[in-house]
């Protein structure tokens, strides 16, 4: 493909509020007004970006990538859908089940000191595990270049919906970063993107 886009889902009520996570799972958290008004900007930078050349989508099975998607699908005419694929190795780290306020900010607290790459949540995953989810995915990418017509155009672009720590492991991956540069990276902004 032309581009390969990777881009955070729009602000969610779990961004504005971690007790959203006490009564709802992580997966069903919806976006919040502002991400749903980010995610209609995103759909325009999207289509400045790649004109009326076509793209494929694959995207996390969370409510709000789905939502942030399908609010940047309505800024592009059909013709320049090639396909959507939603993919559960770009799920968001697992912080465990439903969360306790309290539990959840000691183990991020204590994830500081430990370091954010190694430091696995009680009932969770470590951002190790979600790199080797990543890595599987992106494995499956360059498979997926190379057996079909479809995203194999030259001309085509493909868009990944991610979240944000998924999103910085994703890029730690295509460009072979280390574990330290990873500790200095910060998530994107909500709507954010990285085109390679």
């Amino acid at each position: 493909p032309k581009r390969i886009i990777i881009a955070r889902h729009g602000e969610s009520k779990g961004n504005i509020s971690s007790s959203a996570y006490v009564t709802t799972p992580d997966w069903l958290i919806p976006l919040s007004a502002t991400g749903f008004a980010q995610s209609r900007q995103l759909g325009s930078r999207l289509k400045n970006l790649i004109s009326d050349e076509q793209c494929y989508f694959y995207t996390s099975p969370y409510l709000r990538t789905k939502q942030t998607l399908a609010t940047v699908l309505k800024t592009l005419p059909s013709q320049q859908i090639l396909g959507i694929r939603e993919e559960p190795r770009l799920t968001e780290q697992q912080f465990g089940n439903f969360q306790n306020v309290q539990s959840i900010n000691s183990a991020k607290n204590e994830r500081i000191k430990y370091g954010r790459f190694y430091y696995r949540f009680p009932e969770g995953e470590s951002g190790l595990d979600v790199y080797n989810r990543c890595s599987s995915f992106v494995n499956t990418l360059y498979r997926d270049f190379e057996d079909s017509d479809v995203i194999r155009e030259a001309d085509s672009n493909v868009l990944v919906m991610t979240h944000g720590l998924t999103m910085r492991l994703l890029i730690m991956r295509f460009f072979h970063y280390n574990v330290a540069d990873f500790e200095r990276s910060e998530n994107s902004r909500n709507c954010g993107i990285v085109v390679l």
